[in-house]
């Protein structure tokens, strides 16, 4: 092997998605709740919009904790990730993405985040996703006209219908009361009225065997499923109260 010295002429990159970032940040906070997860698109298509196509991904978690981005995983580090990395790098393809609904709502993505024009374009005319941002909102409440620009720019889409927070299944998802999140690892989904969840049922969080599940103070033995989600293990009967718990053993030997 011969090590090889590219030429290359250094080139300045439009610098307006950086400055725009914070507001895009404030728009998702005010609509994220506990266990929304969003996917933004990986695409090398934007490369000269944003300088990479990890851009939002690794950005977006910087500015806000709430930003819980399926994209940001990659499948070599994180093998539950491996769909979600395909279904981000096809999302102009609509009809692909409203045939894996049923995998995102069982994923818990709620918003899908455009980086490219095309693929704006595209989910601007499916019904199943509705417009929550874009860059023209920065510019509604002001007397500045928004700016014709030549370059690829961010969007929000949320996925229409019945959200399901971490992805639980739809009926008991539907019983939600409240899904609270403490770091670095606690989540408390409570209902309205007990659940049942049947053995296999899988949760929008990778599997790991320190992550725990308790229903109303009850331990429920978890799995793995075939893609690497959490699963129980057991059935859950008549529980008001789900805790999934992220707990390291006390001695942890290297």
């Amino acid at each position: 092997p011969k090590l090889m010295a590219l030429k290359v002429i250094p080139r300045q990159l439009n610098n307006f998605n950086v400055t725009i970032l914070p507001e895009l940040s404030k728009a998702l906070d005010k609509e994220l709740k506990p266990g929304d997860f969003v996917l933004s698109e990986f695409t090398w298509d934007v490369v000269d919009s944003y300088g990479s196509p990890h851009f939002l991904s690794q950005n977006l978690p910087l500015l806000s904790p709430r930003v819980w981005d399926l994209a940001g995983n990659l499948p070599e580090a994180t093998r539950a990730s491996e769909k979600t990395k395909l279904l981000s790098q096809q999302m102009r393809n609509t009809e692909y993405l409203i045939s894996n609904m049923g995998y995102l709502r069982q994923r818990g993505v709620r918003f899908l985040l455009s980086m490219s024009s095309k693929t704006y374009e595209a989910l601007l005319k499916s019904p199943e996703f509705r417009l929550v941002w874009d860059v023209s909102h920065m510019f509604t409440h002001t007397t500045e006209k928004t700016p014709k620009l030549k370059i690829d720019t961010p969007a929000v889409f949320e996925i229409t219908g019945d959200c399901r927070p971490l992805g639980i299944p739809e009926a008991p998802a539907m019983k939600r009361l409240d899904l609270q999140y403490s770091p670095p690892g606690k989540y408390v989904l409570t209902f309205k009225e007990p659940v049942s969840l049947e053995k296999n049922t899988t949760v929008a969080l990778s599997y790991h065997p320190w992550m725990k599940v308790w229903a109303d103070g009850k331990p429920v033995p978890t799995t793995r499923s075939a893609d690497y989600l959490l699963t129980l293990g057991a059935p859950v009967a008549l529980a008001q109260k789900i805790e999934f718990k992220f707990t390291p053993p006390v001695i942890v030997l290297l």
